[in-house]
């Protein structure tokens, strides 16, 4: 279950299924003051963004059972959650997956090894600015 601590915080949606790379985000997302989200696995995606309503989610590519781009599909495709901006974030920088994020709705397309997580905080806010 998920609580909602701060309600004036930015709700970001980490999925993320390597447990060192979610809690550095983690981490880095809490002193933000973000209130954040955890999940390990695409499959709960769509459920669980549907019960909690992020600002935002940030999103891995290849995760066990079912990838980031299917879940942003399935996101996109539903008007409840369609405007939900998606970030993938991935380690993943071949030109045809970046090609098909886009296509398929991301807001940015980030390479981890490339982004700072200062920099992914600013571009989250920014982006939720945005929305």
């Amino acid at each position: 279950m998920y609580t909602r601590v701060n309600t004036m915080a930015i709700r970001v949606m980490l999925v993320e299924d390597s447990p060192t790379v979610r809690r550095m985000y983690e981490r880095a997302f809490g002193i933000a003051g973000f209130d954040i989200m955890l999940a390990n696995d695409g499959t709960i995606v769509y459920e669980t963004a549907l019960i909690n309503r992020p600002d935002i989610i940030i999103m891995d590519v290849m995760m066990p059972n079912f990838n980031g781009l299917r879940s942003l599909e399935e996101l996109k495709a539903d008007g409840r959650t369609e405007k939900i901006p998606i970030i993938m974030l991935s380690a993943y920088s071949e030109d045809a997956i970046i090609k098909e994020a886009l296509e398929l709705g991301a807001a940015r397309y980030l390479v981890k090894s490339e982004v700072e997580p200062k920099e992914l905080i600013q571009i989250i806010k920014d982006t939720v600015k945005k929305k």
